[in-house]
This record gives structure tokens, C-alpha cells and sequence, in this order.
């Protein structure tokens, strides 16, 4: 390789990014501002099904107690007996704070993601609709889009249905 092949290949331009590495950059963005409501719905979960073995283990504890030779121990049964079912509630209360936040976290999300392409959308006038299979899309204007036979057109009929007939 001599000084003109390396000028050569320095002034060709870098490839265009893939699409698929566009998509999931684009994608982290839309959710970073989420991210630590997603780790605490993981985190609660996490709590939750650690707390599911307290009963379990309490079964076990129960069973090896009950089973055993000589008197039984009245006073640890009730403890193993308690301690199961606090295992219940914590895990019945995790849950349920992990499953709320799971909640409020789709409706943030969706907000945020429909602001984002409604900002998007009116910054231009041509939209590019691709069909989940990623092998077709459609693009154009509302006129073009909206054409008899297209998928978005049978989409903007079904969406706006009830709100025609209204």
C-alpha cells in the first residue's frame, strides 16, 4: 500500500449506519428517560419472588418439625407458621407496587412516545409507514397514503370509525 492508496482510503466517505443499529439507537432514546422506572420495576419484582420462597421454605421447616422424633415444639411451629405468611404479604405487596408502577410507566411512556412522533410529524409533511415485516412500506403525503387499498388507509378507516360516525 503506497501514500495514494492511502489517500484514496481516507477520502472515501464511512458506510451509511445500518438500519437495524438506527432503530435500537433511536429506541434507547425514546426509553432512556425511563430507565430508572424500569429498574425499579425489576427490583421490586426481584424483592417479590424472593419473598415468594418464605413460604416454601416454611412448608419444608413445618414439615420437618411436625415430622420429627419427640415433643413438638409449639412455639417454633408458630413462628415457621408466621414467618411463611409474611413471605405471602410481602411478596402480595411487592407485586402489586412493581404491577402499579408497571402501569403508570406504560402510560408515561406511551404519552411520551406519541408526543415524540406527533412533534416529528409536524416538522414535515411526508410520513414513511413500513409494515411490521419490515419488507414493505408506504410513503407519500396524507393524499397518498390514504389511497383506497392501502394499508394505512384501511387503518385510518378502522381508527376513525368511531369518530365519524359520532
Amino acid at each position: 500500500m503506497n501514500a495514494t492508496d492511502l489517500a484514496k482510503a481516507r477520502d472515501q466517505s464511512a458506510p451509511p449506519p445500518d438500519a437495524d443499529s438506527t432503530a435500537e439507537q433511536s429506541m434507547a432514546g425514546l426509553l432512556r428517560p425511563h430507565v430508572w422506572s424500569f429498574a425499579a420495576i425489576v427490583i421490586l419484582q426481584v424483592i417479590g419472588a424472593i419473598a415468594g420462597l418464605a413460604p416454601l421454605l416454611a412448608v419444608v421447616e413445618l414439615g420437618r418439625t411436625l415430622l420429627s422424633h419427640g415433643p413438638i415444639d409449639h412455639g417454633h411451629v408458630w413462628i415457621v407458621v408466621f414467618a411463611g405468611a409474611a413471605g405471602l404479604f410481602v411478596r402480595l405487596v411487592f407485586t402489586a407496587a412493581s404491577s402499579g408502577l408497571g402501569h403508570l410507566l406504560d402510560g408515561q411512556a406511551q404519552l411520551s412516545f406519541r408526543r415524540q412522533l406527533a412533534a416529528a410529524g409536524a416538522r414535515t409533511d411526508r410520513l414513511v409507514l413500513q409494515a411490521p415485516d419490515r419488507r414493505a412500506g408506504n410513503g407519500g403525503g396524507d393524499d397518498e397514503l390514504l389511497r383506497p387499498g392501502g394499508r394505512y388507509a384501511d387503518f385510518w378507516n378502522i381508527s376513525m370509525a368511531p369518530v365519524a360516525s359520532e
